[in-house]
């Protein structure tokens, strides 16, 4: 993908329920509930030239962890996705410094909330 100018790159992650529904342990698997089957999703989404789009959906187990279902995602994009990427996240993508890494390696600008002594 190439874009001219700024590109607004917003990523989050959200779980959603589906069909039937499971047991899951709770209290170390003293105590079982029952839980809506569900998937982790995490959804890239980007603005290049008043353009809105969707540039990348990957789906996860129950309770994965979406920085890494990003990670896995980033990795996979081929070519360029911009000139001036600016990237928008939530607090919890700041708590990875392989995220960050990887956005600074980039040339990216990051507007995420990162924790103090992280970076």
């Amino acid at each position: 993908m190439k874009g001219k100018g700024e590109v607004l790159l917003i990523c989050d992650g959200t779980g959603f329920g589906y069909g039937s529904h499971c047991l899951i342990g709770w209290y170390r698997g003293k105590v079982m509930k029952k839980v809506k089957a569900h998937c982790k999703v995490v959804i890239v989404l980007g603005e290049i030239e008043d353009e809105r789009m969707i540039l990348g959906i990957k789906v996860g187990s129950s309770y994965g962890d979406e920085r890494k279902m990003f990670l896995k995602w980033l990795k996979e994009v081929k070519g360029k996705i911009g000139e001036r990427v600016k990237f928008v996240a939530d607090g919890l993508y700041g708590k990875s410094i392989e995220i960050l890494r990887q956005v600074k390696r980039r040339g990216w600008g990051a507007y995420v909330k990162v924790r103090e002594g992280i970076w």
